[in-house]
């Protein structure tokens, strides 16, 4: 297991680094977003290394700020961060889905997957019932759990979402989630049964009529487990071992175009920190 490091020593590790690489540095959240951008980045002039989780990448970059450090940019989730009005910073950079995972999904990776795991005709036949794209089949059945981790955040009551049973409250046929059930999964699987859920129906409710962008609403991982899902329940074509939610965020990552990746927002503000940092290089084009 990797030991956890503070945001100093992860910014001491950078500073030994520089003596070794005079390129730029990006820090990262997790691995997989380290294995996304060692595709998209330049590997002679850029290093990418992981912080371990967000407010880690944000304080290693404030100390590196603070000491006038050059060359360091974090690269983050944006999760809520427009919902709530988080403020930008200069070395802190943020796309303008929840998550990687959702620029995937928004991407040409998405349907580059599934043609390598859905059986055409039945993907066919599901677009034709539902009258609309798998895309925004996801979107929709993943919106309400969205909504409760902004709730969560928000209430700061420290939900648990990663490995929720989406069959128990997720009905793919009629395209619609059981509310009342989704939230008693939720509750039950972080050990909350004191929670009132009924008030937390009404928070989800509420926080719908909002009208919020699905793909900054939306967190990837969840998207990527209903996916996994419809595979394994409607459109797919392969067994279920091969549909798993770690295989498929895998191949929406070796799925990712790099002509595509130049039209995102992410992309662009990667751009915008070159050009304010001059003599450092992240991207090959």
């Amino acid at each position: 297991m990797t030991p956890r490091r503070s945001p100093a020593v992860i910014a001491n590790e950078v500073r030994l680094l520089r003596t070794q690489f005079a390129g730029a540095f990006a820090l990262v959240e997790g691995r997989d977003d380290q294995l996304l951008f060692q595709q998209l980045t330049e590997p002679d002039a850029c290093q990418i290394r992981i912080a371990g989780d967000k407010e880690k990448v944000c304080e290693a970059i404030s100390i590196l700020d603070a000491d006038g450090f050059a060359g360091v940019v974090g690269i983050v989730d944006a999760d809520f961060d427009s919902i709530d009005g988080a403020a930008s910073r200069d070395n802190i950079v943020r796309g303008d889905t929840h998550d990687i995972e959702m620029m995937l999904i928004a991407s040409g990776a998405l349907d580059r997957l599934l043609a390598e795991y859905a059986s055409p005709a039945k993907l066919q036949h599901f677009e034709d019932t539902v009258e609309m794209s798998v895309r925004t089949a996801l979107n929709k059945l993943s919106l309400p759990l969205g909504h409760l981790r902004l709730e969560s955040r928000r209430k700061k009551i420290g939900l648990r979402f990663d490995g929720l049973d989406i069959p128990a409250f997720v009905d793919p046929d009629l395209l619609q989630v059981d509310y009342a059930r989704m939230v008693r999964e939720v509750k039950n699987h972080s050990q909350r049964p004191e929670l009132d859920g009924p008030e937390l129906e009404r928070a989800v409710r509420r926080l719908e009529a909002n009208g919020y962008d699905p793909f900054v609403v939306c967190n990837g991982h969840d998207v990527v487990a209903v996916l996994s899902f419809l595979l394994r329940r409607i459109i797919g074509s392969q067994p279920a071992v091969a549909i798993t939610p770690t295989a498929l965020e895998r191949s929406l990552r070796l799925a990712c175009d790099r002509h595509e990746f130049a039209t995102t927002a992410l992309h662009q503000e990667l751009r915008d920190w070159e050009a304010r940092n001059q003599g450092f290089k992240l991207l090959p084009y």
